[in-house]
């Protein structure tokens, strides 16, 4: 297993993961691996019974999204599996939204951030096309 558009590994909990499960939320959804090192290698978590006790409710506050978060073994190291599903609306994290981008989280804005908004509501460019007659027209405007 390798780290990829819907996989990504941390060694440990810190709060910038928050934009990678915005990221997920935005796109096809993925599995966020803490206790595993960006190589692949289980290097296991420290108090995975508080992690799992603080981590739902974090990513609820912060994202307002509710993840499925489980405690697995792997080669005798206890790893975190976070994993998030694809949303119908946009996510954000602290006013800014995210998406994965190959194994990297992007920041968007702009342009891609109307694309992800309209194709999470299902709209198109040309649905937003409003019924206006010739007599709105701006005369200055169009010369």
């Amino acid at each position: 297993m390798e780290e990829s558009q819907d996989i990504e590994f941390k060694e440990r909990w810190n709060d910038e993961n928050l934009k990678t499960l915005c990221a997920f939320a935005n796109g096809n959804g993925g599995v966020l691996f803490l206790g595993i090192r960006n190589d692949g290698t289980p290097v296991g978590v420290e108090n995975p019974e508080e992690l799992l006790e603080t981590l739902p409710n974090k990513i609820r506050n912060n994202l307002g999204i509710v993840p499925d978060i489980t405690l697995e073994t792997l080669e005798g190291k206890k790893v975190i599996r976070i994993e998030i599903k694809s949303y119908e609306i946009p996510v954000s994290y602290r006013g800014r939204f995210y998406v994965r981008s190959g194994s990297t989280t992007q920041e968007i804005s702009g342009y891609d951030l109307a694309k992800i908004i309209m194709k999470k509501l299902q709209i198109s460019w040309d649905s937003l096309l409003s019924e206006a007659g010739i007599e709105e027209l701006d005369e200055v405007s169009v010369e």
